[in-house]
């Protein structure tokens, strides 16, 4: 009598013998040379040149590392006579008054991250961090990828996906901005929250750890908040000992958002309510007419021609310098908030940017994964109901923007990947019902159509994405092949992963040949000169009148020098006159300065408003190829003759 089998032995009997995924090892480091090559690309590439979101992170960041949640604006107590009594927005629309207080529009999160490394590695290190955030966010989706597929090459392509569909990622991360923070941050949580391997169960420490992650990630950028429709979905993939699980994921997500309540109840009195949230006011409320509220709203404030902006408001126009002019109700903030009407107009631009990013290829088959993937609760979880949803919600906003839709394009390729694994395993039916010549039938005529897809140019500029839809095409055209030998599914989809991975890799190293040589033409060297310049045309302590037309010099002075700087359409929002504004700047001791292009300048100097009770003394006549050593970088133009004025107090007589 044979002896008896052990228990394991029988069960390894009953079970198919399981191909291991070959070379994994070389995925892993096409993986690090990959993102190796985006970090050294996106360092080359990032500005030093902020804009309005840029510059209101790194100044918060400055007066965090300070030890402060307040901003000091050393003209607040000069212009305070000139300004309206209600809160508004200041400081190039980055700020909110309140009182005689300043408080960042932002949620606090990044530029907690930006004031450690300020303090850590000084200031210039402010302008690495989101680099290597880059770098750990493909690190991340590399893991979500492999562990939701098990396979290193799909993680490896998913991975490169973000980094080559022109999704907006890597331009994020060029400078000073919360989304990469913000998407890195939750998509880490949720892969904690992600069974793997065979462990079906999260260990409490993760689920801690994961709920502090999304708690910080709305810290960083509020609307991340939408990443707990996929943490709650990944919990119920565990339902043992849930109650604990819960309360560890509650006390961690408590951990993470406190910063963001603690500044809101500081900023706000209210720690529910954030600085920004006149933008989520009347959501069913019927907007304007979109051309005024746009204007009002969301663009730089509507102005007069520079001719007339001495005399916005008309009332006491014979009163002295100094005398504050009355000021109406201002456009007091930026933003246009969430509203159901503003669905008509933004749905569709979103719909587009979706097509721009991915392709309709791509969407296709991530509309196929959708379907696919509810067999794969782990992945249909994590990626359907958020892109349904933040879809929805970032297309009531005011504006279009791929910005907003940065996590819809991050999760979409993980169903596209699922729906082009799908499409192998037609053919697999095929063989053994209508026999091997059927199966290549199908496969050519599918490969074909694919084929024929791709031969449509991009809706958008110039980018890879044509390169992935051909990866995409090779990689389902190989695994069709497999399948039409009757091989088993695991080869299928072993051969689907890396030849996908390899084309995609292929693509990134090839591209990042030709894209590595170029540097921003803002850096720190253009910053140091910039800065020299013009405190050494300026009089301390100066004031620069300057216009968002030319670029946006304000930030920058504001930011990199001892100069401070605002804009002529600030004074416009505020309803508040020039003259009135420079006659309250001279009066506080200020050496006062427009830095205009020449011809808007004699015009702006030639309103009677102006020259009536101001001497003016041309200081610098700036040459287009000289514009950028005074902080006017714009990347409209390549340069612009520019002026620098000083205005002086007409003496009587003169």
């Amino acid at each position: 009598m044979a002896p008896e089998l052990e228990p394991a032995a029988v069960l390894a009997r009953g079970r198919p013998a399981v191909i291991p995924e070959p070379a994994r090892w070389l995925a892993v480091i096409l993986l690090a040379t990959a993102v190796a090559l985006v970090v050294v690309w996106t360092v080359r590439r990032t500005t030093w040149y902020l804009a309005i979101d840029q510059f209101g992170y790194l100044t918060f960041a400055r007066d965090l590392a300070s030890g402060s949640v307040r901003h000091d604006w050393e003209l607040l107590p000069a212009l305070k006579p000139v300004l309206p009594a209600a809160d508004l927005d200041v400081y190039a629309q980055t700020y909110v008054r309140r009182a005689d207080d300043l408080y960042c529009r932002y949620a606090p999160g990044f530029p907690i991250l930006l004031a450690a490394a300020r303090l850590v590695l000084g200031p210039a290190a402010e302008h690495l961090v989101n680099p290597v955030l880059l770098g750990l966010l493909l690190l991340t989706v590399f893991a979500i990828g492999r562990r939701l597929f098990a396979s290193a090459w799909i993680g490896l392509a998913c991975s490169l996906l973000s980094a080559l569909l022109p999704n907006y990622v890597l331009l994020w991360s060029t400078s000073p901005l919360r989304d990469v923070p913000a998407h890195l941050l939750a998509l880490s949580g949720l892969l904690l929250l992600l069974p793997g391997g065979s462990r079906r169960r999260v260990p409490g420490l993760r689920v801690l750890l994961a709920g502090l992650l999304l708690g910080y990630a709305i810290t960083t950028r509020v609307d991340a908040v939408l990443y707990l429709i996929p943490a709650g979905g990944a919990a119920l993939l565990d339902r043992e000992r849930w109650a604990r699980r819960l309360a560890l994921g509650v006390l961690g997500f408590t951990l993470g958002v406190a910063p963001l309540l603690a500044y809101n109840a500081v900023a706000t009195g209210n720690p529910l309510r954030p600085t920004q949230a006149m933008e989520l006011d009347s959501v069913l409320a019927r907007a304007p007419s979109a051309t005024a509220r746009w204007l009002a709203n969301v663009l730089p404030a509507p102005r007069p021609a520079l001719a007339d902006q001495g005399t916005v408001v008309r009332a006491a126009d014979d009163a002295p310098p100094g005398v504050p002019a009355p000021s109406p109700t201002p456009f007091s903030v930026q933003g246009g908030g969430l509203r159901i009407s503003n669905l008509q107009r933004t749905l569709p631009a979103n719909v587009l940017t979706m097509r721009e990013a991915l392709g309709d290829l791509l969407l296709v088959l991530a509309a196929i994964g959708a379907v696919v993937a509810v067999r794969r609760p782990a992945l249909f979880l994590l990626a359907v109901p958020y892109v349904v949803v933040a879809f929805l919600f970032f297309s009531l906003w005011t504006l279009p923007g791929p910005r907003y839709l940065t996590g819809a394009l991050l999760l979409l390729p993980l169903l596209s990947v699922e729906g082009a694994r799908a499409l192998p395993g037609i053919v697999s039916r095929i063989v053994p019902r209508a026999g091997r010549p059927a199966a290549i039938a199908l496969t050519m005529l599918l490969v074909v159509g694919l084929v024929v897809a791709t031969l449509r140019p991009p809706l958008g500029q110039p980018s890879a994405l044509p390169w992935v839809e051909r990866a995409f095409v090779l990689a389902i055209a190989s695994a069709c092949a497999v399948a039409c030998s009757a091989a088993s599914e695991r080869r299928r989809q072993i051969a689907f992963a890396i030849v996908l991975g390899a084309a995609l890799a292929a693509t990134l190293g090839w591209r990042s040949t030709i894209a590595l040589g170029r540097r921003a033409s803002f850096q720190q060297p253009q910053v140091e000169r910039a800065r020299t310049t013009l405190e050494a045309a300026t009089d301390f302590p100066a004031v620069v009148l300057t216009t968002t037309s030319i670029g946006r010099p304000a930030e920058n002075i504001n930011y990199y020098t001892d100069v401070e700087a605002a804009y002529l359409e600030e004074l416009v929002r505020w309803q508040a006159q020039p003259r009135y504004v420079v006659g309250a700047l001279l009066r506080a001791g200020y050496s006062v300065y427009i830095l205009l292009p020449v011809e808007q300048a004699k015009q702006w100097l030639a309103n009677s408003n102006i020259s009536t009770w101001y001497t003016a003394e041309t200081v610098r006549s700036i040459a287009p190829s000289e514009a950028v050593d005074y902080f006017v970088a714009s990347p409209f133009h390549r340069g612009i003759p520019l002026s620098l004025v000083r205005l002086d107090l007409r003496r009587p007589g003169t």
